[in-house]
Order: structure tokens, then sequence, then C-alpha cells
């Protein structure tokens, strides 16, 4: 399982705790998040590998700009959605790499579950895995307007997936442009 955006692991741990033995791998750009998704990971005795950067459309470095814990983002854009005040509260210099070079990177010829949750940057990550794509049986993807869910749901049809919505925070799927596609390989469940 590749858990882009684990934030401090909580998806990781439950998926570790239901599915004893996966091989996990968790990506956390957010170096505070990241120190925390590593207690968690140590304090747990989950067996996941923590990966210290950002997914992307291509490998380099990238602006992560700040608001909270939970709505970091590459995308600069994104925040000036999100506060009152225009602009993030502050930044940092992150190492983006993508889905396709960490499975080279790691020996992983197939992922049985991508999860994406990277507040706006959700189409780099799979532009970035065009390679694994093909061969990744679910993607679970968290998604924050109508043309990022557009661009996302093409990427996953054209990769052969079948998907659905489903209801994000409580609300209505697809309410305001907000939601999850949850998307599977034909012949598995969605």
């Amino acid at each position: 399982m590749l858990d882009v955006g684990a934030n401090i692991g909580l998806f990781s741990w439950r998926v570790a705790r239901s599915h004893p033995g996966a091989r996990i791998l968790a990506l956390e750009p957010q170096s505070e998040n990241c120190a925390r998704l590593r207690q968690l990971v140590a304090a747990t005795g989950i067996d996941a590998q923590v990966y210290p950067g950002a997914c992307g459309a291509s490998a380099g470095r990238a602006t992560l700009h700040l608001r909270s814990s939970v709505t970091h983002s590459l995308d600069p854009a994104w925040h000036l959605d999100l506060a009152e005040g225009g602009a993030a509260a502050r930044s940092e210099q992150v190492e983006v790499t993508t889905v396709d070079a960490v499975c080279d990177r790691q020996g992983i010829e197939r992922i049985d579950l991508l999860k994406v949750d990277v507040e706006g940057a959700e189409v780099d990550v799979l532009r970035g895995a065009h390679a694994m794509l093909p061969r990744t049986r679910f993607v679970v993807l968290e998604y924050h307007s109508p043309d990022r869910r557009a661009a996302a749901a093409a990427l996953l049809t054209a990769a052969g997936f079948r998907y659905r919505d489903k209801s994000f925070w409580g609300l209505a799927a697809g309410n305001e442009g907000e939601g999850l596609l949850l998307a599977a390989r034909p012949g598995a469940p969605v």
C-alpha cells in the first residue's frame, strides 16, 4: 500500500491493523507531520516505511504551502480558497518524486492500494503514476474541486479503473466539489 499524503499515519495504521503483514510505504512531505508519522510507526510497531517527501507529476523540489496540520499543499492556489486573508502563513521546500520512481526504487511491481490525500495535487500524483496505475488494484483519492475530480476520473478511466464517488466528511458526494473517488480494477469490488 502506498499512502501518498500520509499526514501523521492514521490511514497507514488502520491498514496495518486490518491487514497484518501488508507492506506499507507512507509518504509525507511536511517535516513536523513526517516526524509524528515516524513516532506512530515506532510506537505501534506497524510494518511501514516512511518516505519524507511529496509525490507529483515529476521529480524535483517544490514549495509546500502550509496552513494547518491537514491542509498542506504543493498547489499555491489551494490556500487562497481556504484562507480568509489570502496566502498560506508558512512554507517549506520539499523533495518531490513520482509514484513510478518510488516503486522503481523500492522494487514494487504492483500496488494493491494507492491512497492519495494531497490537498489539491491529486491529479499530479496520478500523472506521476503512469507506469504503476495499470498495475494498481485499488485507488482511494480525495479531491477538492469539480475540475480536479473530472481530471482524476479521466486518468483513472484511461488506466482501466471503474470508480464511484463517496461522501466526504459526511457531506453528499460532490458537495461543493469535494469527495472521494473509490476506484478498482474490473472484477474487483468498488
